[in-house]
């Protein structure tokens, strides 16, 4: 029996603006590929489904590698809005999670690999597949995630990347997700700082990196080692991260003492009223924490940047 997709756990950061992207649709009949904009919602179904009136429809076709779709279940042309399970017949050729566009369109598809792939989608019990064949991915124009070409990541480093449109960085607009996978915790969090993405490796494991602009979502898949990062930062085991106290962190790399030489900031992982959190010395790593909150702490020293989650209370 076709199981549901798992679901898209989304980080708390930005995402609550998400559902302001997409808008609401008028009708049409059978289409090539689902659009948000011409789609009639079937709200309910006859007592008795027709398998021959049923057809899953993607919100575009040709599939591309690369590139995060949702699917539909369409029956005599409009939207099914009930409960619909759905499998997919190769999970390492294509992933699906559930991930809410529109009333019937929960089903997010990540197309991992330039090969063919079968949906099964069920509804009342009855069953409609459909076939697909994923063309390669195109990374030229259109929506860029321009995340480095490495296959792994370290653990414990921090990565920056910017978001393109057509060549032009559109990070302050898209609205990005990781999805949790494989692992108890996020692999990765992603978050946004002016004109950057940055990626910091938190555990060992693989996750995907979605972004979506206008009507366009691409993904990466990062996968994080068990290798750490040459640079780490470290917190002295009697530090007390709470408000009134002071803390040095330390830069090592490669067992060096790079304190010094190292260059520090903070970004916050949730937003704050006041950026008190904590903040720098003129003494090189060294903290002062002023109120409750959650920010990491990074350096940076030649090519490498470690961060370090702190977690500060009153």
């Amino acid at each position: 029996m076709p199981k549901p997709p798992k679901p898209l756990h989304i980080l708390p950061l930005i995402f609550f603006a998400f559902a302001l992207l997409f808008v609401a649709c008028a009708s049409t009949k059978n289409v090539s590929a689902a659009s948000v904009d011409d789609s009639e919602v079937l709200t309910e179904l006859p007592a008795k489904v027709k398998k021959s009136r049923l057809k899953i429809v993607p919100t575009e076709d040709p599939l591309i590698a690369e590139r995060a779709v949702w699917f539909g279940l369409y029956y005599d042309g409009k939207r099914v809005a009930a409960d619909v399970s759905w499998e997919s017949s190769d999970t390492s050729v294509m992933r699906l999670m559930t991930l809410t566009k529109e009333p019937g369109l929960s089903c997010i598809g990540f197309c991992l690999l330039p090969k063919k792939v079968t949906l099964s989608a069920t509804v009342q019990s009855v069953t409609v597949q459909r076939t697909f064949t994923i063309q390669p991915a195109r990374r030229e124009g259109g929506l860029q995630i321009m995340l480095p070409e490495r296959t792994e990541f370290p653990l414990g480093s921090q990565i920056a990347f910017v978001v393109l449109y057509d060549g032009i960085n559109v990070v302050e607009s898209a609205v990005n997700y990781t999805s949790k996978h494989a692992t108890p915790t996020f692999p990765v969090y992603v978050l946004r700082h002016k004109d950057l993405y940055r990626l910091f490796c938190l555990s060992a494991g693989e996750t995907y990196v979605l972004v979506i602009y206008k009507d366009d979502a691409v993904f990466r898949t990062v996968t994080v080692s068990e290798a750490h990062s040459a640079l780490s930062i470290r917190i002295p085991e009697t530090a007390v991260l709470k408000a009134g106290n002071s803390v040095n962190l330390s830069a090592i790399c490669d067992g060096k003492d790079v304190t010094e030489a190292a260059d520090w900031q903070f970004l916050y992982l949730r937003d704050h009223t006041s950026n008190a959190v904590a903040e720098y010395t003129d003494r090189k790593g060294e903290v002062i924490c002023k109120s409750s909150g959650t920010i990491f702490a990074i350096a940076c020293y030649q090519e490498d940047t470690a961060f370090v989650q702190l977690d500060v209370t009153e």
